[in-house]
């Protein structure tokens, strides 16, 4: 730290601190306000700042009461103790005559939990106040107090009454910073009560509150449940025209308190209900950013109804591809939904050329959770419509290049991996699915750079050799290859070679018996004296050999009918 050219301890900064006239605020003590911000935030012990900074807090001049007030929070989540000496001067400025200087105490009424015990009073009398500033001020420092201990308080209660009797404050502002306190403080009782004539209270006043407070309230007024039919066609009529609202969060939280008040006795008109948000939620989804996600959120958390209104149009399909100027968050619950909403083989391509296109723009800017939900969608697309597997398949080997290329131009070692998440798509696609070609093809551009003899070695990598390995021209040079390095390898792997080896036996058995025979011997050769640990490792793998020479012993054909069922292991 530096103060006119010279390093300060923190002794230093203290006796500076002591010694600045701070009635004449300059230059220097600005600097030394930036050093202490500095010092707070920096390791070693900085109990002799408790002293100079407890000192400053009465201090008239606002510059310098409002810089202490910045670092008196983070001073006392350090040292708690410097909260207790200063409670006093806190104390006397939530009810300083200047507006601004009570919202700066009644600010760290609420966010230092030591001095949560003294704030009841302050708050419950800010509350009071004429200048709306303060009140709002109140409301936020309530919100954050531990409901545990204000609720054993009798002051606690009373200003707990105070917050409900603010809902009605002339202020939007204070109205719901005291809903949202109400809420918070009494969460382990279910939240703020909502009654009928604080509801009716609320539906009146809609109008006068800002967009995102506006959402907050209809929010809390889905605690409320109207008493008969005529009350609950009247509030819907009221609530009707925010479901065209050009706020995003009063829309999705318009749509939520229909649905509440629509789910015990209408039901059925939540079809209506899609139906009249769909141009509104449309154009948010459209608009991108967090207030698309905010709706998609939304749109996952319906029943599917609400995703398929989404499926009549490739134009409103189009609204879920991944665009370049998403954020990850935006992309990935894009991808999330894009299966569910194609139902053609038309859609499904387009939808595929859409992701390839979008891979390819955003370059190396993808995150690895962005990646996973890249590939479980194309699997996802494959599955639900089969005749697009090969599409879904051809993008898979795309990225997969990629991928490789990328890998290979940092200088990586070949393993472990980072694209394991397309191996493991590919194998749930199935590409013994495809022909002869696509497979060699595919199990071609799988094995690149990749060294099968690597202990490290994927499991997924046999198992795909399990599941079309018979396909492959080089199959059972690939399997040999592994049986001999069969020792180096985890027992997951071990497990996974041992069931491509006997299917491609069964497949294949001209080519593979030498092979089959060289690896169940050294399955049923493991040395009984082995660490402790390799007896662990190899004995489910020795007995699941002993098991199938037994059983391909007696009976071949029920041998395959078991082993057929390991084609596609799960890695």
């Amino acid at each position: 730290m530096y103060i006119c050219g010279e390093i300060m301890s923190n002794h230093e900064l203290c006796d500076s601190l002591l010694a600045v006239n701070v009635h004449h605020p300059n230059e220097d003590l600005t600097e030394l306000f930036t050093q202490l911000n500095e010092a707070v935030d920096s390791p070693g012990d900085i109990s002799c700042l408790i002293g100079p900074v407890v000192k400053l807090l009465p201090c008239h001049h606002q510059h310098v009461k409002k810089a202490i007030y910045t670092i008196f929070p983070r001073l006392c989540s350090r040292l708690p103790e410097a909260a207790l000496l200063a409670v006093n001067t806190i104390l006397k400025d939530a009810e300083d005559p200047n507006p601004a200087v009570q919202v700066l105490a009644l600010g760290l009424l609420g966010c230092v939990p030591s001095l949560g015990p003294h704030a009841d009073l302050p708050l419950y009398k800010a509350l009071l106040h004429s200048h709306p500033h303060v009140r709002r001020a109140a409301v936020s420092s309530a919100a954050q107090l531990q409901p545990g201990p204000l609720i054993s308080r009798a002051s606690g209660h009373q200003l707990i009454d105070r917050l409900y009797e603010s809902v009605r404050d002339e202020d939007p502002s204070v109205v719901t910073g005291a809903l949202l306190a109400l809420d918070a403080l009494l969460a382990g009782e279910g939240g703020v009560v909502v009654r009928r004539q604080m509801a009716t209270h609320l539906l009146s006043r809609l109008d006068k509150f800002p967009h995102l407070q506006l959402a907050s309230v209809l929010q809390v007024l889905c605690k409320y449940q109207p008493k008969d039919e005529e009350e609950l066609f009247s509030q819907l009529s009221v609530l009707d025209k925010y479901l065209e609202h050009p706020c995003g969060p009063v829309v999705v939280s318009c749509a939520q308190l229909f649905l509440a008040l629509l789910s015990e006795s209408y039901p059925h008109l939540e079809d209506d209900l899609i139906k009249r948000s769909f141009p509104a939620l449309k154009g948010f989804i459209s608009s991108g950013g967090p207030v698309a996600r905010h709706v998609i959120s939304f749109l996952l958390e319906q029943k599917k109804d609400w995703l398929l209104s989404f499926s009549n149009s490739s134009e409103d399909i189009s609204l879920f591809h991944p665009c370049i100027v998403d954020q990850a968050e935006l992309a990935l619950e894009k991808l999330k939904i894009l299966p569910s909403l194609c139902h053609s083989n038309e859609e499904g391509h387009i939808a595929v050329l859409a992701i390839e296109s979008w891979w390819v723009k955003s370059g190396n800017q993808k995150t690895e959770k962005l990646k996973e939900g890249i590939y479980s969608c194309m699997y996802k697309l494959a599955k639900s419509l089969p005749d697009t597997a090969i599409r879904c398949l051809e993008a898979l080997l795309k990225f997969l290049d990629f991928e490789v290329d990328s890998h290979v131009a940092k200088g990586s070692p070949s393993l472990p991996v980072p694209w394991l998440g397309i191996l493991q798509a590919i194998l749930k696609i199935g590409l013994s699915n495809f022909g002869q070609d696509v497979v060699s093809s595919a199990m071609s551009k799988v094995l690149e750079g990749l060294d099968i003899t690597d202990r490290c070695l994927p499991e997924v990598i046999p198992a795909l050799l399990a599941e079309c390995g018979h396909m492959l021209e080089e199959g059972p040079y690939i399997l040999d290859v592994m049986i001999d390095n069969f020792s180096c390898y985890n027992d997951g792997t071990q497990h996974l070679i041992l069931s491509a080896a006997m299917v491609m036996f069964l497949n294949r058995p001209a080519s593979c018996q030498q092979i089959l025979g060289r690896l169940l011997e050294k399955c049923l050769s493991v040395p009984e004296e082995s660490s402790s640990h390799m007896k662990l490792h190899s004995v489910g793998v020795i007995s699941r050999a002993r098991q199938y020479y037994l059983i391909l012993k007696a009976d071949a054909n029920l041998f395959e009918k078991l082993v057929i069922g390991e084609r596609c292991p799960k890695p």
